[in-house]
């Protein structure tokens, strides 16, 4: 494919002085087709991002510009930048050197995501791209992207939702309580936890806490984590009376050969 396909991006502003509402940037899209002669457009607008979440309103303009002329992209972005002064910064606006297409119907699909006009539509016959298809495609995709990223980031919630609920019962409960601190303590109390919350248990993933909780509450340093390879079953068992973090000890890392050595807590 040629590298003859322009992506623009403006984000819009209601402000009459900044000549960047939807009214003014739709027309100098047709002006961009009127100036370039385009046969291969397409344009939308955008509100929402991937989470779901209002963004910027913004609009994608994607076509394809033949110019055989020196430089067509900087004369082009030049261009666009004396019918509208107010678009300065890549907050602004955007406009990358034309690039590959390997996709194009993806590539003409995309902007019309949430928003499309036809207006702003053109194809040639040789191009099979039928709109209504195209764009009920585009916004099913978005949609399942939504959908999915909303799903991954409750997902990440609950989870640090429950290692914070968990390491402050277990914190509660070793004030209350003293023993000497060790991993499979806290992995049994971890385990325990899980349990009276009705969670399915995983080794690895209570690992992780067990090493996140230990270092966290300043019962091993990361260095001293590190240099005992990252393994829970090859730390030392830590002594510990009080529950508070105290300030780390300045003596070296031991070396990992050391893995059987009790490591005290200072304080």
């Amino acid at each position: 494919m040629s590298n003859n396909f322009y992506k623009l991006r403006i984000h819009l502003s209601d402000d009459p002085l900044q000549e960047r509402d939807i009214s003014n940037i739709k027309q100098l899209c047709h002006a961009i087709i009127k100036k370039c002669n385009l046969k291969l457009y397409t344009f939308g607008q955008e509100t929402i991002n991937t989470q779901g979440l209002p963004t910027g309103h913004h609009i994608h303009f994607h076509f394809e510009h033949w110019d055989t002329t020196a430089n067509p992209h900087r004369n082009l972005v030049k261009w666009i930048r004396q019918q509208i002064p107010s678009l300065k910064g890549n907050k602004i606006w955007a406009m990358p050197p034309p690039e590959e297409c390997n996709d194009l119907v993806r590539f003409l699909r995309y902007p019309l995501k949430e928003q499309g006009d036809r207006r702003l539509f053109a194809c040639p016959p040789y191009v099979e791209f039928d709109y209504d298809t195209q764009e009920v495609l585009s916004k099913n995709e978005r949609r399942d992207i939504i959908a999915r990223n909303v799903a991954y980031a409750e997902k990440q919630e609950n989870k640090n939702t429950l290692y914070q609920k968990m390491s402050a019962e277990i914190l509660l409960d070793l004030s209350q309580n003293p023993v000497h601190v060790s991993v499979p303590l806290i992995f049994n109390k971890m385990v325990d936890y899980y349990v009276s919350e009705s969670k399915p248990t995983c080794k690895r993933t209570i690992n992780g806490y067990v090493s996140t909780f230990l270092i966290q509450n300043k019962y091993i340093s990361s260095q001293t984590y590190t240099a005992l390879n990252c393994e829970n079953q090859n730390l030392p068992i830590i002594q510990k009376h009080a529950v508070l973090p105290q300030t780390p000890s300045t003596t070296q890392t031991p070396s990992p050969q050391l893995q059987t050595t009790p490591e005290t807590k200072e304080g």
